[in-house]
């Protein structure tokens, strides 16, 4: 049996790299591409997008909405900056946070703190921006290899776990500093093989 499909948007012009609902409207949802684009879908709306803006100049790989503003959407791009936008004026980022040397992988809203974002990155960090400040408030630099994904627990404040290209999760709570170093890495070798 195969489920039947909701919507089909087709709103990106190169590769459609990611998509969250709206934690305060339930049809809405933002999706980021290769295009540079950021758009707004409502499943009530059809299938042509109710805004969308050129949010970088370069590919978006990621997207959050801001927990505690329905009209936040904060975006990371290759172009190594964080951008955040409200919906109600979206003509122009509200503010373009620097602090990563490479692409940003991920970007997450605080779900216990409403100015803070946290992002990680190829070039191996992750990074904690304060909006409020307007600038980059931690920088972690636990892994070896780049840094893939990230999220904030929405159960106790403050933790967070990393995942990286050099084969670990790290788990840590922000507002004690930065985790221990890693352990020494396993060589896993394959087993040799008879000749024939």
């Amino acid at each position: 049996m195969r489920g039947a499909s909701i919507s089909t948007f087709r709103a990106h012009q190169q590769l459609a790299y990611a998509a969250i609902w709206s934690p305060a409207r339930p049809a809405c949802l933002a999706t980021v591409g290769g295009d540079a684009m950021l758009h707004i879908q409502d499943l009530n709306a059809g299938e042509r997008p109710v805004q969308s803006i050129q949010a970088h100049q370069h590919e978006i790989l990621t997207v959050d909405w801001n927990k505690y503003n329905e009209f936040m959407v904060v975006t990371g791009s290759v172009d190594k900056t964080i951008r955040t936008f409200d919906l109600r004026n979206f003509g122009q980022p509200l503010q373009i946070l620097h602090g990563h040397q490479l692409a940003v992988k991920r970007v997450k809203c605080h779900p216990f703190n409403e100015t803070q974002i946290v992002s990680c990155s190829y070039d191996t960090s992750v990074n904690v921006f304060d909006m409020a400040m307007g600038q980059m408030v931690q920088h972690f630099d636990q892994h070896t290899e780049f840094t893939l994904g990230i999220d904030l627990s929405l159960f106790e404040e403050n933790v967070i776990a990393s995942t990286s290209w050099d084969c670990t999760t790290c788990v840590w709570n922000l507002a004690q500093g930065p985790p221990p170093p890693p352990p020494p890495a396993i060589v896993k070798r394959m087993p040799q093989q008879k000749p024939m």
